[in-house]
């Protein structure tokens, strides 16, 4: 069985398990050992959902640990709670197992892991996909990377995550992690796994983490995407059979119509968790949208700049 790891909090179990629905839906013949980092707001009938969604299709099992307290004082920026950092302390979770895989929640599988998870990590404490964004950065992403010292080449995204559990424990990085999240760091866990990984992180397949900025590159011609990600098969595979995972890094296909919204939609519509009245406010959201002055202001400001 292959180990898995996700966190979430009680707002977002619904999501979590729509996450853990299409993971095994993909599964082909792989079967995962799911475990669930919960905070301390998750309550007992959120933990039934989610054992009586993966107890549905034969030969998973799920398992729950509570939350740490480490980050308890960590920084938080753009919403994003401390939950985020508990990747970084899953070789301590889960200490009887050498290598993991970590993933957001915020995401639909469309592909078995079974041959990611064999990638010979050697020496490097991570696997991870390389930030198509930071390929050629904007002025605001440079001053950031200059800031943390690591290269464009270098830096990672931290929504999928081969862990090197067995290094990590070895080489004792529990206490740079904890020390590090503790300074304001724009993307907190993602650029205390960058900094402190440094030069010990190897780069799988974008294939693993296809977003919306991907998306975008690929249609626009981007030059550097074949340059940097040397992966041609990767970009059909979504394109065409869509043997990716999608992850919705920006805009959440449960809030607005947004990039691969329908692909999330389809494997909510056969999940535990659906709820004809939930489809309808967003169905009404969509039809009716009303928007923040923060918004208006964006939108009129990307209209002058274009």
């Amino acid at each position: 069985m292959i180990p898995i790891v996700f966190s979430t909090d009680h707002n977002y179990v619904m999501q979590t398990g729509v996450c853990i629905l299409s993971l095994l839906e993909s599964a082909q013949e792989t079967l995962y050992d799911i475990y669930v980092i919960i905070s301390r707001d998750v309550t007992d009938d959120d933990k039934m959902l989610l054992q009586s969604q993966v107890a549905k299709i034969n030969g998973h099992k799920i398992s729950f640990i509570p939350a740490p307290t480490d980050f308890d004082s960590a920084f938080e920026i753009r919403g994003i709670s401390t939950a985020a950092y508990y990747r970084l302390l899953i070789p301590w979770l889960l200490a009887d197992f050498d290598k993991v895989i970590y993933s957001d929640i915020d995401v639909i599988f469309r592909t078995s892991l079974q041959e990611v998870f064999t990638t010979d990590l050697a020496d490097n404490y991570f696997g991870a996909v390389p930030g198509v964004s930071y390929r050629y950065p904007s002025e605001h992403v440079k001053k950031h990377l200059k800031k943390i010292s690591v290269s464009n080449l270098e830096y990672v995204n931290s929504g999928f995550l081969i862990v090197n559990s067995a290094l990590l424990r070895k080489d004792n990085l529990k206490e740079a992690f904890i020390s590090e999240a503790g300074k304001k760091h724009q993307f907190q866990d993602q650029d205390v796994i960058n900094i402190v990984c440094k030069g010990r992180i190897m780069h799988i397949s974008p294939k693993y983490c296809i977003t919306q900025t991907f998306q975008q590159s690929y249609l626009n011609n981007a030059p550097f995407m074949h340059e940097f990600y040397g992966c041609q098969s990767a970009i059909d595979d979504y394109l065409h059979s869509r043997n990716c995972i999608i992850h919705y890094a920006g805009p959440k296909p449960w809030e607005i119509v947004s990039f691969a919204w329908l692909d999330w939609w389809d494997t909510y519509h056969r999940s535990v968790f659906y709820n004809p009245d939930y489809e309808l406010a967003f169905l009404n959201r969509v039809r009716n949208p009303k928007y923040k002055w923060r918004d208006i202001l964006r939108i009129i400001k990307n209209k002058l700049l274009h």
